[in-house]
């Protein structure tokens, strides 16, 4: 499936949102050797998240949406077992004793903005928890102005994952994930390095 208009190739445009118009898209550039480390960078994420935040994911069949979306579950406080909606379309994780959700939508088999919408779409993204969007590109009219866009590309075994914040609260999530990734540096745990 081939991205279009404000996700072109992966990367927010100017003109994809009011939000964007007239400045760039900060981006953090990282690689993971293994799903470990896929896992563990969605966890540092995660751990940010709060109500109507949106993390898009993008990338092939394979190419490691789900297992991100693993880590942002552990990481926001879910420890149970976090699978692809890829037939559901929605799953909902909820954390013990937190009352926030995680909302977890694959719109793979969706054909049209108005069909997402009629699945509930706009609740989800509404909702008292943060929303992560398998397969954004077909609903990307119907989507908040302000977004995280994580595009992952798979070489072999390894990934390489460009994270770009569209909007004020996705920058605090950005420099919140770059600030993780320096004390987890500090520590002599690295998980991933910048391209």
């Amino acid at each position: 499936m081939e991205p279009s208009g404000g996700l072109a190739n992966g990367r927010p445009s100017d003109d994809a949102h009011p939000s964007t118009r007239g400045e760039e898209s900060p981006c953090l550039s990282l690689s993971s050797a293994s799903p470990d480390e896929t896992r563990r960078l969605g966890e540092l994420l995660g751990r940010h998240l709060g109500a109507c935040d949106v993390i898009l994911l993008q990338g092939p069949l394979g190419a490691g949406k789900t297992c991100f979306t693993q880590g942002i579950a552990r990481g926001f406080g879910f420890s149970g077992r976090v699978i692809s909606p890829s037939f559901t379309l929605a799953n909902v994780y909820e954390p013990e004793g937190d009352g926030r959700p995680l909302y977890h939508l694959d719109l793979w088999r969706i054909k049209s903005p108005v069909e997402a919408l009629g699945l509930g779409l706009d609740e989800y993204l509404a909702g008292a928890g943060p929303c992560v969007i398998e397969w954004p590109e077909v609903a990307e009219t119907v989507l908040p102005v302000d977004y995280l866009l994580v595009r992952i590309v798979p070489h072999g075994e390894a990934r390489t994952l460009e994270i770009c914040a569209v909007g004020d609260r996705p920058r605090a999530l950005l420099a919140a994930l770059e600030a993780e990734l320096a004390d987890t540096a500090e520590s002599g745990g690295a998980i991933a390095a910048r391209d």
